[in-house]
C-alpha cells in the first residue's frame, strides 16, 4: 500500500501545469488541437457551484470542451458541485483531487477515460455512477472517498486499477453490471467493509464468487428488471419497429402484441438478451394496437412492461376497376380505377407459370399501362398464346410508408401468332402507311392520307380479321371513322392503298 501511494505522488509531483491560453467566465482553457480545449487549473481556486459548457468561443473560434485536464480543481476545497457536459470524454489525474465539500457531481455519459486519483480524496461525494463507456478505472481514483455510500460500476469496465477504492469505508453496497468480472490490481477494495453486497448480474454470480477481491464480498444477485426507454417507431400499415434500452443481465426477452379493441389474441417474440430492437409484422392498418415485454435473467425474470399502445399507419385505398384491352399477340393494356390521394401505384405481372415479378412503379395520377410492345426489341415483347397475372397496389406517402393491399390477381391471354383468324397486313409495292389519330381513341379516328379520295375500299377489322361496321365521312384528304360503337381493343385499317392500325379506348 505504501508503494502504491509513493508512486502516486511521485507521478503527481511529476506533472507540469498547463500554460493558461485563455479564460472564459471564470474557466481557464488550454488548447489541445485546432477546435478543442481542456479545463485547466487556476490561481485562485476554483469555487462554489461550477458549470462547464460544451462549447466555448475564444477570438471567433468555437472550440468544444473534452477534457478536464490534470489537476484541474485539485485542493478546490470551497468546491461545491460542478456540471460536466458531454461533450467531456476524459477527466485526467488528480482533477478532483481533496475537493471536500464537492458533494454533487454527475459523470457524463460521454466520459470514456478516468485517470489515477481523480477524485482521491473527495469525503463529500455520497454515490459515484459510472457510465456505460468507460473501459477502466485508474489507480486511486476514488481512494478515501469516506462519505461514498454507494458505487455503480457499468458493463463496459473491464479493469479497475490499484486501491481504487481504498479507504471508503462508508460504502454500503456495490453494484456492477459487468457481465464479465472487471480485471482488479492489488488492494482495491482495502478498508472497505466487506459484510455489504455486492450486487451483479445473475448469469455471472458464479464468476464473482470465483474471482479474487470480488469474493470478498457478500455476492448477491441483481434483480432481473423489466426493459426501459421502449419506443415504436417506423410505422407502415402493415409493421410497426419497437427499440428499448439494453438490459444489464438479460439472457431473452418475450414481446407480445394485439390488437386492443377486443382485445385480441397476443401474438409472441422470443428474443434474446443481446437484442434491442424488434419489428412486428402481419399488422392491420389503421388499428390500435397495445404490447408489452418481459425480461429473463438466466432463471429469474421480470414482470411484464406496463401495457403501452400503437397505431398503426393509415392506409391507401384498393384499386378497382381493373381490367385488360387491347391484347395483341406481343402486348396489352391493363387499365384501372383512381385512388383518392394516391402518390404512386406499383404495378406487377408475370407469366402465370413463372415464379417471379416484374415491376412497374406509376404515378398517382395515371391510370393505365401497356405491358410488352408490338415494334419493338423482342426481349421487350410478351410471349404469344401466353397468360399473364398483374397485380396494383396503391402507395399514398411520399416515403411509401402508406400503402393498400395488393389486389387480386388479374389475368389476360396474348394471341396466338399468325393463326389463321389473324388477320396479317403486308405492305405491297406502292401502299403507303396511313396517318391515324387520335391513337388510341374513345369515338373518332381521323386518317389523313392525300391519295384517299373515296370511302370505297376503306375497312376496319378486329384482331381475329372480323369486317366491322362503322360510319366514316371525307372531307378532302381527311377521313374521319366513327368508333364509338367499337368495343376495347386493337383493330386494323386497309384501303387499296393504305393500311393502319389503332387501339380503341
Amino acid at each position: 500500500m505504501k508503494q502504491f501511494f509513493s508512486i502516486l505522488f511521485i507521478a503527481l509531483f511529476a506533472i507540469n501545469a498547463s500554460a493558461q491560453d485563455f479564460t472564459v467566465d471564470g474557466i481557464n482553457y488550454n488548447i489541445t488541437s485546432a477546435n478543442t480545449v481542456k479545463v485547466t487549473p487556476k490561481t485562485p481556486k476554483y469555487f462554489g457551484n461550477i458549470a462547464i459548457p460544451s462549447s466555448v468561443t475564444y477570438n471567433s473560434i468555437t472550440y468544444s470542451i473534452t477534457s478536464i485536464g490534470d489537476e484541474a480543481f485539485r485542493y478546490c476545497s470551497g468546491l461545491g458541485s460542478i456540471t460536466i457536459p458531454n461533450s467531456v470524454t476524459s477527466i485526467g489525474f488528480f482533477a478532483f483531487q481533496n475537493c471536500p465539500d464537492l458533494t454533487s457531481f454527475i459523470i457524463p455519459n460521454s466520459l470514456t477515460f478516468i485517470g489515477d486519483g481523480a477524485f482521491i480524496d473527495c469525503r463529500g461525494l455520497k454515490s459515484i455512477i459510472i457510465p456505460n463507456f468507460v473501459t477502466s478505472i485508474g489507480d486511486g481514483a476514488f481512494s478515501y472517498c469516506k462519505g461514498l455510500k454507494s458505487i455503480t460500476i457499468s458493463n463496459s469496465i473491464t479493469s479497475i486499477g490499484d486501491s481504487a477504492f481504498h479507504g471508503c469505508t462508508g460504502l454500503t453496497s456495490i453494484t456492477c453490471n459487468a457481465v464479465i468480472p472487471p480485471a482488479l490490481g492489488t488492494d482495491v477494495f482495502d478498508d472497505v467493509p466487506k459484510t455489504i453486497p455486492l450486487y451483479v448480474p445473475s448469469i455471472s454470480v458464479d464468476a464473482y464468487k470465483a474471482t479474487a477481491q470480488w469474493q470478498d464480498f457478500i455476492v448477491t444477485a441483481l434483480p432481473c428488471t423489466a426493459a426501459s426507454n421502449m419506443l415504436v417507431n417506423n410505422r407502415t400499415t402493415t409493421s410497426a419497429k419497437l427499440n428499448w434500452d439494453a438490459n444489464t443481465g438479460a439472457t431473452a426477452y418475450m414481446l407480445r402484441w394485439r390488437v386492443k379493441k377486443g382485445p385480441g389474441q397476443w401474438s409472441y417474440a422470443n428474443l434474446t438478451g443481446s437484442e434491442t430492437n424488434y419489428t412486428m409484422y402481419g399488422l392491420t392498418q389503421e388499428t390500435e394496437y397495445e404490447y408489452q415485454m418481459r425480461t429473463f435473467c438466466g432463471s429469474s425474470y421480470s414482470a411484464f412492461t406496463d401495457l403501452a399502445t400503437f397505431w398503426s399507419a393509415y392506409g391507401c385505398g384498393t384499386p378497382t376497376g381493373l381490367t385488360s384491352y387491347a391484347v395483341d399477340k406481343t402486348s396489352g393494356v391493363v387499365k384501372w380505377n383512381g385512388v383518392g390521394g394516391a402518390t404512386e401505384f406499383l404495378l406487377r405481372y408475370k407469366k402465370q407459370s413463372d415464379v417471379n415479378w416484374s415491376y412497374i412503379w406509376k404515378l398517382g395520377s395515371e391510370d393505365r399501362q401497356q405491358l410488352g410492345c408490338g415494334s419493338c426489341n423482342i426481349a421487350d415483347q410478351l410471349t404469344p398464346n401466353t397468360t399473364y397475372e398483374w397485380q396494383l397496389r396503391a402507395f399514398c406517402a411520399i416515403d411509401r410508408s402508406r400503402f393498400s393491399t395488393f389486389t387480386d390477381i388479374q389475368t389476360f391471354t396474348t394471341l396466338v401468332a399468325k393463326s389463321n383468324n389473324e388477320l396479317v397486313f403486308n405492305k405491297n409495292v406502292g401502299e403507303e402507311t396511313m396517318e391515324i389519330y387520335p391513337n388510341p381513341a374513345q369515338d373518332i379516328v381521323v386518317i389523313k392520307n392525300y391519295k384517299l379520295q373515296i370511302t370505297n375500299g376503306v375497312k376496319v377489322y378486329d384482331v381475329t380479321g372480323r369486317l366491322q361496321s362503322v360510319k366514316m365521312l371525307t372531307n378532302g384528304n381527311t377521313l374521319r371513322i366513327d368508333v364509338k360503337g367499337l368495343s376495347q381493343g386493337v383493330y386494323f385499317i386497309r384501303s387499296n392503298n393504305g393500311f393502319g392500325k389503332f387501339v380503341k379506348e
